[in-house]
């Protein structure tokens, strides 16, 4: 893959030899990734939960809080039960998710959460999770990674993970961000969906979504 390192080729690799061993024992899980805060990743995840009413979704928040170091477990799961949407775990169940968790983890305590994870998942048919660092422990059936070119900020996470991800939704043409160190011909060579927060699904994502899910 041009453009692509040899440590993001490895990733890849074990990324599909973990989809080639757990699919049949793990539900269908679509990550939504971003390269910073605030560049619209719940907002796609509700536009999905929204544009696929039947699939009876499980959607799940992840993010890390330092606080949590000093915690003897070093994470917290909340389920969500208020449905005013205030909230990015109440928006997922105002869009129409079945149920709807909050995963509160520390740096040092964030393989332990994806044990309990993994057994939170137990069960269920179509998970959607908002989380950047998830893909190094879930074998996702689609990744989409959320970006802005307006913005300089770009999180580390997100640059980890840019060579697994099986696509990127652009909030804004892909002409020449300022992003330093960021190699845009990886992004250039997957999958890009132009979607402005508050536009509807673009049909060819929608056709992505509904292959993952099998459907």
């Amino acid at each position: 893959m041009p453009g692509v390192s040899t440590r993001a080729m490895g990733a890849v690799m074990l990324r599909r030899s973990l989809r080639a061993k757990m699919f049949r024992k793990w539900p269908r899980i679509i990550v939504i990734g971003g390269q910073c805060r605030n560049v619209g990743k719940t907002a796609l995840a509700v536009d999905l939960i929204r544009a696929f009413p039947e699939c009876d979704w499980m959607a799940i928040k992840i993010t890390q809080h330092h606080a949590l170091n000093d915690d003897p477990a070093g994470y917290r799961f909340r389920a969500e039960t208020d449905r005013s949407g205030h909230s990015d775990s109440s928006r997922f169940l105002t869009a129409g998710a079945a149920r709807s968790f909050l995963l509160g983890a520390s740096g040092a305590h964030f393989k332990e959460a994806m044990s309990e994870l993994r057994a939170l998942m137990n069960g269920a048919e179509n998970v959607i999770i908002e989380s950047n660092v998830v893909l190094d422990y879930v074998p996702a059936h689609l990744a989409i990674l959320v970006l802005d070119p307006r913005r300089p900020d770009f999180k580390a996470s997100a640059r980890r993970v840019m060579g697994i991800a099986d696509g990127f939704v652009l909030r804004a043409p892909l002409f020449a961000p300022n992003w330093q160190g960021v190699d845009t011909r990886i992004i250039r060579a997957r999958a890009c969906f132009l979607q402005p927060i508050g536009c509807s699904v673009p049909v060819r994502l929608r056709g992505h979504v509904q292959r993952a899910l099998g459907r």
